[in-house]
């Protein structure tokens, strides 16, 4: 319903080393999308919005991203 206010929690991300513009769409182009929205230079993830499974991929998608940064240094 337009105009009303559903209530949510969020989790924010942010990555030295990844910008939130790269970081969304990093998330958007995984092989199974994870939508996002960013917010003050932040990453957010609407939980509301996602079933265990997505919350389960979303966590094994950024542990890649944390562990391929790991590699790099």
């Amino acid at each position: 319903m337009p105009g009303v206010n559903l209530s949510s929690y969020a989790v924010s991300i942010t990555m030295e080393h990844i910008s939130a513009d790269m970081l969304e769409r990093m998330l958007r182009n995984n092989s199974v999308p994870i939508i996002s929205r960013i917010y003050k230079n932040k990453v957010l993830l609407d939980v509301r919005t996602m079933s265990e499974e997505d919350l389960f991929e979303a966590a094994e998608f950024l542990n890649k991203i944390i562990n391929l940064k790991g590699d790099m240094e």
